[in-house]
């Protein structure tokens, strides 16, 4: 073995950067397909024949073990939702070559260099042996439709969360379907849609290579109306046009007060906890959120926006920033008439110009 190159590395721990000593033939076998003869070589760079004619030269280093490792990977076949695939050599190391003896001179500790069996520093887990390593394993798919308990609709835009061996979340077609790509094994399957009852299906089994159909129906939640008027809190008391953001989501929200009334009106499953989140269409007004719990009937809450003091912000309609002439320049060595210093909190002040005045202005300063 040559240069350590992956020294440090956090991962993948598999060699995969190539080295001339290879024949090229057998390289180009490596990259792209099993090859013929089994080699204990690790990968630690390429020859590339130039088209400008200066012959063979070889390269190496990340900048080509990226790319390597990536069509690697690629060769692997697809990648499974919820999971990771920089674990998959992890859980597959009877398809890599082990690098067993060897080193690339002597550190501290010496496991760092020195090649043993299993892992160690500079050879990972081994070389690839086929491209078994970089596999998510056997998987299959879960597919299915979710409808509505008491029109058979589909539901659109609802929440499938898959757990169990991988973890993964999808979100229903328009037509109320969903597919995914999972690991074969066991899941339990948790369905949410807005004005929806959650529902849990466990235990669902799937198989590798074979299509595992889960439908799902939910129980649709009374809806109740929480309603009021969006108006300035801040002393002129006119109603505001304002977008409204509810937390868990309203299909086509946000919505709107009305820009003349301010008034606004939204429907909400029944007992639930909402916090609404609501922005003013004019500048200068400060954001606010009103958490409320809805009951079995409608729900009025009337919301008022602050004027916000930050200039940067910009003015609200009807305001403006004005200074009433107060300022203390702290020109004196003293401090000033109907000032204290709190000693109980920080470091105090002191009003005096020892270190001389730094600031753009003259006298003392604090």
């Amino acid at each position: 073995m040559k240069s350590c190159l992956f020294c440090g590395r956090s991962a993948p721990d598999v060699k995969m950067t190539g080295e001339h000593v290879l024949r090229r033939k057998l390289v180009h076998q490596v990259l792209w397909g099993a090859p013929k003869t089994r080699t204990e070589t690790r990968l630690r760079g390429f020859d590339s024949a130039s088209t400008y004619g200066t012959g063979w030269g070889q390269y190496g280093g990340t900048s080509a073990s990226a790319p390597i490792i990536a069509a690697t990977y690629a060769l692997g076949g697809a990648m499974l939702g919820g999971t990771y695939p920089n674990s998959y050599p992890y859980a597959h190391t009877d398809s890599l070559n082990d690098v067993t003896t060897g080193s690339n001179g002597t550190c501290e500790p010496s496991y760092l260099c020195t090649a043993k069996p299993g892992y160690d520093g500079p050879t990972g887990l081994g070389t690839p042996n086929g491209t078994a390593a970089f596999s998510s394993g056997p998987a299959g798919t879960l597919s299915g439709t979710i409808t509505e308990t008491s029109t058979g609709k589909p539901v659109s835009g609802a929440k499938v969360g898959v757990t169990g061996t991988s973890s993964m979340t999808t979100t229903t077609n328009p037509d109320g379907t969903y597919r995914i790509r999972l690991a074969a094994s066991r899941y339990d399957i948790e369905v949410s849609a807005f004005a929806q009852a959650d529902k849990t299906t466990r235990d669902v089994t799937v198989s590798a290579d074979t299509t595992t159909t889960a439908d799902v129906v939910l129980a649709a939640v009374p809806l109740v109306t929480v309603s009021g008027t969006v108006a300035d809190a801040s002393g002129h008391g006119w109603p505001l046009p304002a977008g409204i953001v509810v937390d868990n989501g309203i299909p086509g929200g946000p919505v709107h007060s009305d820009p003349v009334t301010g008034k606004y009106s939204v429907r909400l499953p029944v007992n639930g906890r909402y916090t609404l989140h609501v922005t003013s269409s004019f500048p200068g007004y400060q954001e606010r959120d009103v958490t409320l719990t809805t009951k079995s009937t409608s729900t009025v809450r009337d919301v008022g926006l602050t004027a916000s003091p930050v200039p940067t912000l910009g003015s609200a309609p009807g305001y403006t920033q004005k200074s009433d002439s107060r300022n203390e320049p702290f020109d004196a060595a003293t401090m000033p008439a109907g000032w204290t210093v709190d000693t109980t909190v920080g470091d105090p002040w002191v009003v005096d110009n020892t270190s001389g005045n730094v600031t753009p202005g003259s006298g003392g300063f604090a």
